[in-house]
């Protein structure tokens, strides 16, 4: 059964880009992560040139999580992104 994002402490996930073949990749690797992990969260889709600006997002595509920089510029594997996630969860986890 799927965790709901109230279980859980990473709370917002967020992909920077324009639609290039790397983050239609990484959105694709990053979906098939969390199902592995078992995570039901939200992944925010962001366009806005401006907010790239505002966020200091200065290479697509980037993940974001909860206002963290998780990787930029590349599509890593669904391996390698169960590894970041699974991180991160814990550590998120710890600060409670």
């Amino acid at each position: 059964m799927a965790r709901t994002v109230d279980d859980e402490r990473m709370k917002q996930i967020q992909i920077f880009g324009v639609g290039c073949a790397k983050y239609r990749t990484l959105l694709d690797n990053l979906r098939q992560a969390l199902a592995a992990l078992r995570l039901d969260l939200r992944v925010e889709e962001l366009d806005d040139i401006q907010l790239f600006f505002d966020k200091n997002i200065t290479e697509v595509p980037t993940l974001m999580v909860d206002g963290k920089i998780l990787c930029k510029g590349e599509a890593p594997s669904i391996e390698r992104l169960v590894a970041i996630l699974y991180k991160e969860e814990q550590a998120a986890r710890g600060k409670s």
